[in-house]
């Protein structure tokens, strides 16, 4: 789902509304619109075999599902996200020039070879850049964690959609995996998360599904 932009700033947010949003039923949806990079060595993908239906099936969500989606953006466009990583991002990066300079000073290395200056100022950029990463990473995070649990919190209906959100995502995940053989394994898990290599900046499906289980389980609780 894609959206944009913050209502913290003047430019406001934009929301987009997926094109599958408008399916009801399977029998709605218009496979001459969905683009799958099959396997080339298993042929042609039929949507009427049992993969194909389930990918289909991944594309129709509930009321309730659609509604945590778009509460769940909401809430993500109502915070400092940019403003928190616009200066994360200065800041880390200052860092890194005041360690070179700090470095420079210190050992005086507008003297030394140039090797040597050009490998302490690689590292001083090195660490920098990594810090950059990391830190708006965990800004991302925490950002889609609170926002998750921001729409959950609204109602315990939301909260089931959100399970079903992400049940369907995984769902899709996994059929995708299949349907586009050794591609797809380089993109999606065995349980339908993406494949997170060096850098960790969204929070794995499965372990947001989890999360919202909680939740559900939590409103169940209160009842007893």
């Amino acid at each position: 789902m894609f959206s944009a932009g913050s209502t913290k700033l003047r430019g406001g947010a934009i929301i987009g509304i997926p094109y599958n949003f408008r399916y009801k039923d399977t029998s709605e949806v218009d496979v001459s619109l969905l683009q799958v990079k099959a396997d080339p060595d298993a042929g042609d993908f039929d949507y009427d075999s049992s993969l194909g239906k389930k990918l289909l099936s991944s594309l129709v969500l509930s009321e309730n599902a659609k509604r945590f989606a778009f509460a769940r953006e909401i809430h993500s466009r109502c915070t400092y996200r940019y403003l928190g990583s616009c200066f994360g991002t200065s800041l880390t990066l200052l860092s890194g020039y005041m360690l070179g300079a700090s470095l420079n000073n210190r050992f005086r290395l507008n003297k030394a070879p140039v090797f040597l200056k050009v490998g302490a100022y690689s590292v001083c950029g090195l660490i920098g850049l990594v810090s950059c990463f990391m830190l708006n990473d965990a800004i991302n995070i925490y950002c889609e964690d609170h926002s998750d649990g921001k729409a959950a919190d609204i109602s315990e209906d939301y909260a089931r959609g959100g399970v079903e959100f992400y049940e369907k995502e995984m769902l899709k995940n996994k059929c995708l995996r299949r349907v586009m053989g050794p591609e797809g394994e380089k993109y999606y898990t065995l349980k339908g998360n993406l494949h997170k290599w060096i850098r960790m900046n969204r929070i794995p499906l499965s372990t947001r599904l989890d999360s919202l289980k909680e939740r559900v389980k939590k409103y169940e609780d209160e009842k007893k």
